[in-house]
Parts: structure tokens; sequence; C-alpha cells
């Protein structure tokens, strides 16, 4: 039998393999763990075989069209009565190179697809192309060569899972318990608007949620920690709650179906000051209106956001460059900008002129001049024309807050090219990932390679309280983990829940963050078109810790839970099963 794509060696594409067989059903989480553990070069024939359940062929089968699915694939399943290969289109393809490819185009229902076993692989869109720009699907590898000696189809592998368990499941039911309620019972004043917020403020809420559900009823839900916490709200009337909140943030009540945007000051009684940002969405349930919560003087320094002290020394010594380009990357709210705010307090100092660019300016901050760009707004102004005006005016350091499109892409490293210092945030999936992203975006890779300075990958994980449960690691959390590229220890802490975490059994949230300061054998490789996987490689030998390093110091000190590190990097295992799938073809 042919190897899979997923196979040889690879404990993490192992694993993610095994994941998805749990997602299937095909096999109780010990029996994945010992199939992948005694047979880790051909993961899908172990997990197949260990489900009794049904027969393999049956197993095989379900178990590559969920990975097909997985990948957003068509799956071709060769046995099936309304597919057929095109022997014609294999005769002029090359029955030889379909053969080495793994690949065959068949006609499904009339249609024909190129089935393949790696359809990410250059070679197989030159494939299809040729094949009458056949349609790319995924098909079990062993059912393609068997195929093809019978002149017939196609498979490809990738791998991933997403999940939930018992301890979500548990938790879930926890914060249900937990919910506060908010009796809203004067709405027809301003009264219960600063009750939900002062709550949402003692609750450390950074965003307020208010909506009107499909039968009529008031949602309320604050953003704690990263996650919704539904909160329970009795005696109001929901339309008029809904009103009430956005006269009070000063929109238009008037404006019917239009987007709205503004701000106002709330302070507690105790004296706290917030700028509270407010968004009205129009929703087919009338509205939704979304609130910011961002305290006066609220910025944290690089000392308070939990970072390694190695990983300080590298921002400080970073901002201390005349040019450059630094870049944060990761998911929207997990603090990019603060992180590059942080950076920028160490110096602000007077002797440098800094220039932030953003869309919103969330907190406003003495010695930095700050522009909002309002593309969508009339008369606003657009990422490329605030980019060209500001280098106008004499900046030193620029913050630009979103890099987004190749417009801006190519400002920021033309800016750094010209005695400015950029700092700037990316949407990718790690610190290796921003490389390939900008070259994406189409900026030169050399120009990338001599410019950047540091990356950083970042994510923000709920941490654990101190009442959290010492325990053996969970069969499937042990897995979900492994396709991460975590070896995780035998025993890890779970979230139990107190009082004084609410009962979630974590407050606050913990940096995952990798950090990259590109050596010259690394911007060589940049430079010269290496992809990922490539720089992945050449890192391993470099002393790079990873998220996965990163991940496993964290689970170590007990400060976040396993199901939390798994989920934050799901994506991560999606690339490392589909870079896998190549490798192996």
């Amino acid at each position: 039998m042919p190897a899979t794509p997923l196979a040889a060696a690879n404990p993490a594409a192992a694993a993610a393999v095994a994941l998805l067989a749990l997602e299937q059903e095909l096999v109780p989480p010990d029996v994945a763990y010992q199939a992948i553990s005694e047979h880790p070069d051909d993961p899908v024939g172990a997990l197949t075989t260990a489900n009794t359940g049904q027969s393999a062929a049956t197993s095989r089968a379900r178990l590559y069209a969920a990975i097909a699915d997985s990948l957003g694939l068509p799956y071709v399943d060769l046995s099936a009565g309304n597919v057929a290969p095109d022997i014609d289109l294999v005769q002029r393809v090359g029955a030889d190179t379909l053969t080495e490819y793994v690949a065959v185009p068949a006609r499904v229902d009339g249609t024909v697809q190129l089935a393949a076993g790696t359809p990410s692989a250059p070679a197989i869109g030159e494939l299809a192309e040729q094949a009458d720009h056949a349609t790319v699907a995924l098909a079990d590898p062993a059912a393609i060569l068997a195929a093809l000696r019978r002149i017939e189809r196609t498979a490809v592998v990738d791998a991933t899972v997403d999940s939930t368990d018992e301890e979500q499941q548990a938790s879930a039911r926890r914060r249900r318990a937990a919910a506060p309620t908010i009796a809203l019972d004067e709405a027809s004043n301003l009264g219960w608007v600063r009750d939900v917020l002062n709550r949402a403020i003692d609750q450390r809420a950074s965003d307020v949620h208010l909506s009107l559900t499909s039968d009529n009823h008031l949602r309320v839900a604050y953003r704690v920690d990263g996650e919704l916490r539904p909160q329970i709200v009795t005696d109001v009337d929901p339309v008029r709650a809904i009103n009430t909140m956005v006269t009070a943030a000063g929109m238009d009540i008037g404006a019917q179906g239009v987007p709205q945007s503004t701000s106002f000051r709330h302070t507690t009684v105790d004296g706290r000051r917030y700028n509270v940002r407010a968004e009205l969405l129009p929703t087919v349930n009338e509205a939704e209106v979304t609130l910011r919560l961002l305290a006066s003087g609220g910025l944290m320094t690089l000392d308070q956001m939990g970072l390694l002290p190695a990983y300080v020394k590298r921002l400080r010594r970073a901002t201390e460059r005349s040019d450059g380009l630094i870049l944060v990357t990761g998911p929207t709210g997990h603090g990019k900008t603060t992180t590059l705010y942080g950076a920028l307090m160490e110096v602000r100092d007077g002797r440098r002129k800094i220039v932030a660019i953003e869309d919103p300016v969330e907190y406003r901050i003495d010695g930095i001049t700050q522009v909002e760009v309002a593309p969508n707004r009339e008369g606003g102004l657009g990422w490329l024309q605030v980019i060209s005006s500001a280098l106008r005016s004499d900046p030193d350091i620029m913050l630009i807050g979103e890099i987004r499109d190749a417009a801006t892409a190519h400002a920021a490293v033309q800016a750094s090219q010209t005695g400015h210092l950029v700092l700037a945030t990316l949407h990718a999936n790690n610190a290796v990932a921003a490389y390939a992203r900008l070259a994406a975006l189409g900026v030169d890779p050399a120009d990338v390679a001599a410019q950047t300075v540091l990356v950083t990958g970042q994510r923000l994980l709920p941490k654990l309280h101190s009442c959290a449960t010492h325990r053996p690691v969970s069969d499937r959390d042990r897995l979900r983990l492994v396709a991460s590229g975590i070896e995780p220890p035998d025993l890890v802490h779970y979230p139990a829940g107190c009082d004084a975490c609410d009962g979630q059994g974590t407050r606050g949230r913990v940096p995952l963050v990798e950090m990259l300061s590109p050596d010259q054998t690394l911007r060589d490789a940049v430079a010269a078109g290496a992809d990922e996987g490539a720089l992945t490689r050449l890192l391993s030998d470099r002393n790079f810790l990873s998220f996965a390093d990163e991940a496993r110091r964290l689970l170590d000190q007990g400060l976040a839970a396993p199901p939390d590190i798994a989920a934050r990097l799901r994506e991560d295992v999606v690339n490392l099963a589909a870079e896998t799938a190549e490798g192996e073809r």
C-alpha cells in the first residue's frame, strides 16, 4: 500500500489525522492514540483498520471525505458508480506522469475532475490544465494508484480537527450557572445604561454587545478575557432598551438601516474614567449595538504584558533603530496593537517624532501624533493617502495599524527603506508566515528580507486561575497537542472554577508569543523566495522558540489549559497538515 500524504513519521501530522478520525467517530481517543503511536508511518491505515465497527474500505472513504471537506476540496470516491476514469485524458497527460504525481482525471456525473493525492502541489495545477482544465479534487492515494493500474482516478490528503470535549462542555455549564442578572427596569431613562457599563467594567469586560433576538428579546453579553459571557436580562422593553443605548451614545435614532460609529466618555462611581466607542450595525432583527470600553491611561508597558524578559529586551533593541520594519502578526483581538504601543511608549522621549496611523484611534497618547483612517466615511482619509501625507511630515517612527492590502504593504516597506522605523500589524498565522503574506501582497522578497528587523507572532490565551486542578492529560487533548507540535507532560492543569474567578476557572489572559530576529542566513533564504516550510526548517536549527515551544512552557507552568492552547493553534495544525501532504508526495 502506498504511503498516504500524511504519513512518514511525522507525529504532528499523524495526530492531525487521528483528530479527524475522532471527529468522524471512527475510533475512541485511546484507540486512536495507540494506533498512531504504533504505526506513525501510516496513520490512515492504522486508524481505519482499528475501527472494528465497519470495513476498512468504508472507514478510509469516510476519513478521506472528511479531510477533503476540511480543506474545502471536492472528494472523489473512485469506487462510486457515478465516477469513471477518462481514459483519453489519461493517455493525453501520460500514465507515467500521473502515477508519479498520484493523480488521475475522472468524470464525476459528467464533469471532469483531477483526483490527486497532493492537490496543492504546483505540478497538479499544470496537470489539471492539460486535463481539459479539470477541477482538482482529493481522493485516496491507494485508490488512485489502483485506478491508474486499471486506468481510473485520484486522491490527496491533509488533516486537522476541531472538537468539543467534556472539559469544554463542563466549562460552558459553569459559565451559564455563573451568568449574572441585569434588571433593566428603567429603560425609560439613562440610569440602566450606566448600570450596564458599570457591571461590564466590574467584570473586566472589553466589550458590551446588545442585540435583539428573532423572538424580540434583548440579548446582552460581555466579552471578558476574549470570550462572550451572556447576561440575564429582566423587566425591559427590548426595542426601547436598544433605542435608549443608541441615544446615550449620541447616535441618530432616526437614521434607519445605516451603520453608525461614535464615542463618549463614562466615569464609574469610584472615579475610573473610560472612553467608550460605540458601533451600531443594522441587522435583520432591527439593530445591534457594540460598545468597546477603553480605560483612560489603560495601555500596558512592555514589562506588564507577561512577555519573556528576553523578548522585551529584543523589542527594546529593535525600537532603538533608525530604520527597518517591525511586524506583529496574529488574529484580531489578540493584542497586536497593544504590543506595538507598549514598544512606542519606551521611545516616547521627545527626541524622535512618532506618527501613528490607525482605524480607529482607540487610545489618545501625548507625545505621539495620531491620525485616524476612515476610508468608508464621507470625507474620510484612506490608508495610502494618510501614509503619504505622514511621510511628508518628517517622522522618525511610524506605526501603521494594519497592513491590509498591497498598496499599504508597499508603502510600509518603502517607508522603512527611506530612513524611517516602521511598526505594523499583519494578519498571518505565525511569525514565519509574515514573509509569505507580504510576498502574496506583491512585495519583493528581497526588500522584505533587507528591511525586516523583528517579527512577532502573538496569541492571547485564557489564563488559568489558581484554583486549577493538576491531573493526567486526557487522550483527546494529548492528540490535539501533538497535532500542534507539542509533546505534553503527563500531568497538566485544567480549569476548576471558584468564587474568586466567577466559576470560570480562568482570569485574565496570558500571551503566547514567538519572536523572530532574522540573521543573514534567514535573510538570504527569504530573498531567494524560500517558502514557509523551508524557513521553518531553517529556524529549527537556530534556537527559535516557536508557538509550540512556548505552549509547552505555559503547560509546564500551569498558565494555560490544553483545550485552550489547542484551539488557538488550530490554524497552524491545518497548515502543518497541508505542508506535510506536499512533502510526502
